[in-house]
């Protein structure tokens, strides 16, 4: 550290003990020397590279880079030095010991009173758990969409079934299946969108759903909540959570007969951190006995998407009916709050 600042004296004395103890891997190379060796490196960045400082000064800071960094991150970060602009780029790099890792590199140049250059800064973090995370979240959405379309087949091939055996003449038969197919179709339409900044009330989320499924629409169910809305990843959790548990109702359960009902109850409780958490209560009464699937494909679906959004899910399968609870973590705006008694 003395030795840079002797040889960089005009950089403030202050600044550089700022950026030597700054947890932010940091790196100044000297744009003024062959190949812009890296004159400055704090220890942060030796951490998270595993090398030495002695073995970093004076190379490029290219030995970063390895067999998985592509070209176009070569080439942007070397358009970057040439213009001259604050720039940052994600690219693979890799550590002393060969592992790779997820860089998102931050450059630009820094000038002295002058105006003249005299040092690119790079600084450096490792989002490799980040990325990974949306990888793995993606990989779940795309599965989710799969399993979703192909449910909707199922389910109306049930509902065209159901129909038929309705006491009413053809000419009411056809309305109803357009009607139920138009329906479902809305219901899956409104639930597929991009949630990001979309929000709609708990009680709109499960009248659009469970009301697109059920035989006798509104009439079969049986809500029990309060006011509150839904967003995000949570709007998408509650979507697939109805969907699913409609799905298997329709084919197995209480809304696969006319006289089925499902009671659905939710709440807001405090959570064990402070925060509040929607709980959702799920009973099905009047369908068919019920015997635990063999395959929990859609189910599993549903528990990994509320695992990405922090919450949890059981389902009990009593010979009666269905029971399923579950329970999402909250954003600290959203409105709505209940007792934990309330909820039982």
């Amino acid at each position: 550290m003395n030795n840079f600042i002797k040889s960089y004296g005009h950089i403030d004395t202050v600044l550089a003990n700022t950026i030597h103890h700054s947890r932010l891997p940091l790196t100044l190379a000297d744009p003024n020397l062959p190949d812009h060796p890296i004159v400055f490196a704090n220890d942060a960045f030796c951490e998270l590279s595993g090398y030495d400082r002695a073995e970093i000064l004076g190379i490029n800071c290219r030995f970063l880079q390895g067999k998985e960094t592509s070209e176009d991150a070569r080439r942007a970060i070397r358009d970057a030095v040439k213009a001259g602009t604050v720039s940052t780029i994600e690219l693979i790099n890799y550590r002393k010991d060969g592992t790779p890792f997820v860089n998102a590199l931050q450059i630009g140049p820094v000038y002295d009173e002058n105006g003249k250059l005299k040092f690119i800064f790079g600084s450096q973090m490792d989002v490799t758990t980040k990325r990974d995370e949306e990888l793995r979240s993606k990989r779940v959405h795309d599965a989710e969409m799969q399993h979703r379309f192909l449910n909707v087949v199922n389910v109306l091939s049930v509902l065209v079934r159901l129909t038929a055996r309705e006491n009413i003449s053809e000419a009411q038969k056809f309305e109803r299946i357009d009607e139920r197919i138009r329906t479902v179709g809305k219901a899956h339409m409104l639930t597929l969108v991009d949630h990001d900044n979309d929000t709609l009330t708990v009680r709109e989320l499960i009248e659009v759903i469970l009301n697109a499924y059920a035989p006798k629409g509104i009439d079969s169910l049986v809500l029990d909540g309060p006011d509150l809305t839904v967003k995000g990843g949570n709007l998408t959790a509650v979507s697939l959570f109805l969907h699913e548990l409609a799905t298997n109702a329709v084919k197995h359960g209480a809304l696969g007969v006319m006289d089925g009902q499902v009671r659905l109850k939710w709440n807001v409780i405090a959570d064990a951190d402070g925060s509040n958490a929607l709980v959702f209560r799920w009973q099905e009464l009047g369908g068919p006995e019920v015997t635990p699937p063999e395959r929990a494909s859609g189910s599993k679906m549903v528990q990994d998407v509320f695992r990405l959004s922090k919450g949890s899910l059981t389902y009990d399968w009593q010979p009666g009916g269905l029971i399923a609870t579950g329970q999402l973590k909250l954003p600290r705006d959203t409105n709505g709050a209940a007792s934990e008694s309330d909820t039982k």
